[in-house]
């Protein structure tokens, strides 16, 4: 098992490193260039508290479900399926710079440059 110590810096660590590119961060950077920022701080801190908080609650919950442990596994086929669609669609749509309209596939670039 995991020490508590060691597990809240594991916790602390990812968390820390997944919000720094967060629209959070990045509301409470230009709140910063308006107004004081200790309020700002407070209101982002007390946010991110309040959320935390809920999200560790509805986790506890979820782990009480006799299938929780299949939630992960479930999360990971629901983005694999979203992925596969996206790429097979993805083959579908014709080359960047093409236009539908010549059909040849070639760019307009790649027209004039070929002299056609």
């Amino acid at each position: 098992m995991v020490p508590t110590l060691g597990l809240a810096f594991t916790v602390f660590t990812v968390i820390f490193l997944l919000e720094l590119p967060d629209k959070t961060a990045l509301a409470a950077l230009l709140l910063a260039t308006r107004h004081r920022p200790l309020p700002v701080f407070l209101g982002a801190a007390a946010a991110f508290v309040i959320q935390s908080m809920v999200a560790v609650l509805a986790g506890s919950l979820l782990g009480l479900l006799p299938r929780a442990r299949y939630l992960a596994i479930d999360a990971h086929l629901v983005v694999a399926a979203f992925v596969g669609r996206g790429s097979v669609r993805a083959r579908e749509l014709p080359p960047l710079g093409c236009s539908a309209e010549h059909g040849s596939g070639a760019s307009a670039f790649d027209r004039r440059a070929a002299g056609a």
